[in-house]
């Protein structure tokens, strides 16, 4: 940020101040006063003007007890403040006119009283200002925006009252919100101490055996190289399902309260291996967040995948198709679609870009899932021009590792798989791993499936997946899915599941399923196999191995049509693909 900082000049009758951040009362205000020693600052695109405090990014902040923007509108005049810079508040924005510094939605002038920036309902109230010349003419070229940070509440449903508690730093309460700030770059989810413009991040440790009550330390959203490295104690990832979430830290242990009990809703880090033992008390790992989060969360990951240094070019459609694509097919499979010579020859390459004999993942993610997500993805982009080479992920390249491509294109999407690996590798109880296992895949799935509507299934036993695996037989052409299996060996020789993924697809001419990791594997052979699939004893074939396997769990991740993002209209993802470097 420092390359676009400057002083912001502030003329107050015919004197030119500064601007300063000064601490009064417990609170950080926008004070002016000479301009030598005067904060430096900039203006993004959003319109917040924002300056790096001890590594903090604070905003210039209207009061909502005039702007009713969030609350009740309770006084006619009140001073700005700073606070950490969000995108989710709009009391952080503003617009330069005639050298002025409006609100964003020009109700409120900026003025100044007793040295002090604050907005009044009467514009005639005084003290009016204008910027210098510099100032209006640096204000009114923005940025791009360099902070994704996000503000939200962390609270869990107390469902035999139906009530919502909120998580404080040592209980949870009824009546009053503790709001979290949550930045996806640097992974911490911090209070803000407003008396010393100081963030306190959640903070976690490498050696917790059982459990630990959270404790928080200082964090900033501004790094050095020497500083991310040692920052894996406050990183912390979201496994979203809608506005809930699990809370993980590096490690894999999780945020969890307790519902019952001497210590109910006081929050704790478990550890995986030990939170089937810890079921006293029923406690609670999915938390509520800011309803926007969600889409915050495709929209970062979107931006890994589509302008990380790796990404393949955009598909351009043909314009004699557009006539006969429906919105919901513009980048998606119509009911039409078909298996062609060029699209077998594609999956062909992208199922055999694996080495035989060599076991290579990142956290839980094997292969056969990170090939499942690449023909997904290529499908639904490249519906009537499939790839040729490169890839949606990886590189396809016969007899190859496609770990190694993938990780060194998407280095942020390789990390956001390495921690829900950790939530299920250090589960050590076998009865608690499918629901684990439902939770880390579908995390993962919004996560590298990030631009689509993706809805899955919780993990099926032989009672269910029979019959929602017959729904696909039926589906209307063009639904995708992505189907996770767990099975062991028929014979008997081993009790260890063992899992798998691959894509299906429903084309014009029936259910088709899509092999992944086949090393070594013919075009003539792999093709055979693109059949239609016509009975359930068919789709039970292909999961099984030809029935020498018994399922014991079945997952589907069912892909839909393209979603549009809200912060789409605003970011850019070349903006938080610059910033995460």
């Amino acid at each position: 940020m420092a390359d676009f900082a400057k002083n912001i000049e502030i003329v107050l009758d015919d004197k030119t101040y500064g601007l300063h951040l000064v601490f009064h009362k417990g609170e950080a205000y926008p004070v002016i006063g000479a301009v030598s020693g005067s904060i430096t600052a900039s203006i993004d695109s959003l319109g917040r003007i924002i300056f790096v405090h001890h590594g903090v990014h604070l905003a210039l902040t209207a009061p909502d007890s005039v702007t009713g923007l969030y609350g009740s509108s309770t006084e006619k005049w009140d001073y700005l403040t700073f606070r950490p810079a969000v995108l989710n508040d709009d009391n952080q924005r503003f617009i330069i006119r005639d050298k002025k510094i409006l609100t964003a939605n020009k109700e409120f002038i900026l003025k100044v009283y007793k040295n002090t920036l604050y907005i009044s309902k009467n514009a005639l109230d005084y003290y009016d200002f204008h910027l210098s010349d510099k100032s209006a003419h640096f204000l009114s070229h923005p940025s791009e925006v360099f902070n994704f940070s996000f503000k939200t509440p962390i609270s869990w449903l107390y469902e035999e009252k139906g009530v919502v508690y909120y998580v404080e730093s040592k209980r949870s309460a009824l009546d009053f919100i503790t709001e979290y700030y949550y930045n996806p770059i640097t992974g911490h989810i911090a209070q803000y101490h407003k008396e010393s413009g100081e963030l306190y991040g959640l903070t976690s440790s490498s050696n917790i055996d059982t459990w630990e009550y959270i404790h928080f330390q200082p964090c900033k959203d501004e790094m050095t190289t020497k500083e991310k490295e040692n920052n894996k104690n406050q990183f912390f990832q979201l496994l979203l399902v809608d506005n809930k979430a699990i809370i993980l830290d590096a490690y894999g242990n999780n945020l969890r309260v307790k519902t019952y009990g001497p210590y109910w809703g006081v929050p704790y880090f478990v550890n995986p291996s030990y939170a089937n033992q810890d079921d006293a008390n029923t406690p609670i790992d999915y938390f509520y967040l800011d309803n926007a989060i969600s889409d915050l969360s495709r929209f970062t990951h979107k931006s890994l995948e589509t302008c990380s240094k790796g990404a393949p070019q955009a598909p351009i459609l043909d314009p004699r198709l557009a006539h006969r694509k429906t919105s919901r097919e513009l980048l998606g499979l119509g009911n039409d679609f078909q298996l062609t010579d060029a699209w077998k020859r594609r999956l062909h390459a992208i199922a055999t870009t694996c080495i035989r004999g060599v076991v290579s993942r990142i956290g839980m993610c094997g292969v056969c899932l990170l090939q499942s997500y690449q023909i997904v993805l290529e499908l639904l982009r490249y519906t009537d021009n499939p790839l040729q080479s490169g890839g949606a992920l990886f590189d396809t390249r016969e007899n190859t590792d496609p770990f190694i491509s993938f990780t060194s294109r998407f280095p942020g999407l390789a990390l956001a798989l390495e921690i829900p690996g950790e939530f299920i590798r250090r589960v050590s109880d076998p009865a608690y791993m499918p629901t684990r296992a439902a939770h880390a895949h579908t995390g993962m799935s919004y996560t590298m499936l990030a631009g689509y509507q993706v809805s899955t299934t919780p993990m099926l036993d032989s009672t269910q997946f029979p019959t929602r695996l017959n729904e696909m037989l039926h589906a209307e052409a063009g639904n995708v899915w992505i189907v996770f299996v767990y099975s062991i060996d028929s014979s008997g020789r081993t009790n260890q599941m063992v899992g798998h993924a691959l894509p299906f697809v429903r084309t014009r001419d029936g259910l088709i399923a899509i092999r992944t990791n086949t090393p070594n594997r013919t075009y003539e052979s792999y093709a055979h196999d693109l059949f239609p699939l016509r009975d359930l004893r068919a789709i039970l074939n292909v999961l099984t191995t030809g029935f020498n396997h018994t399922i014991r769990y079945v997952q589907l991740v069912h892909v839909d049509h393209p979603i549009a993002n809200p912060f789409s209209q605003t970011l850019t993802c070349h903006s938080f693909a610059q910033a995460s470097q």
